[in-house]
């Protein structure tokens, strides 16, 4: 099966839909994580990890 037939699958569209804002989400929250541990410790090593 073809991405297009995937994609015109209504199901399959709002599924890969919110796994792409769910995956934004996630990544936003780990780099806002980091600058949060960065400004109360001043240490980019335990921000980092």
């Amino acid at each position: 099966m073809a991405i297009g037939g995937v994609l015109r699958n209504r199901n399959a569209s709002l599924y890969l839909g919110a796994v792409v804002i769910s995956s934004f989400g996630s990544g936003a929250m780990l780099l806002v994580a980091g600058v949060w541990v960065m400004t109360l410790t001043d240490n980019s090593a335990l921000a980092a990890l």
